[in-house]
């Protein structure tokens, strides 16, 4: 694994915004604490999570794809680039999950990874 590096604030409080919307209420507490300490390995291990639930969840397909414009979602780094205009997707009222199961099952076996990169 290559060493990572701290994130720019606004870089961290999107990624907690998302991370909440993927984790949902009952980690606020813990992603909010914990904020600060995000860096380029939560972003991968996020943009993981993401990449998974794209090929189980047809909302969040469509919401990247949309957002995405010309960045490639192949490409590693792609969330980086996203990640304000995601956060602000995700958190919208208007967004909610398709087949929350595969949401559930992706995001308890990536939290322990996302939560590593921090601690």
């Amino acid at each position: 694994m290559s060493a990572s590096h701290p994130l720019a604030a606004s870089e961290q409080n999107a990624l907690f915004r998302i991370l909440r919307a993927l984790f949902g209420p009952s980690n606020h507490n813990v992603l909010r604490a914990a904020q600060h300490l995000f860096n380029t390995a939560t972003l991968a291990e996020t943009e993981a999570l993401l990449t998974d639930l794209r090929r189980c969840n047809r909302r969040i397909q469509e919401l990247l794809a949309g957002l995405a414009g010309g960045v490639s979602l192949a490409a590693k780094g792609w969330l980086r680039k996203l990640l304000e205009k995601l956060a602000e997707e995700l958190g919208s009222a208007a967004f909610s999950m398709e087949s929350p199961a595969c949401r559930n099952v992706l995001a308890a076996h990536r939290r322990a990874r996302i939560l590593m990169t921090f601690m």
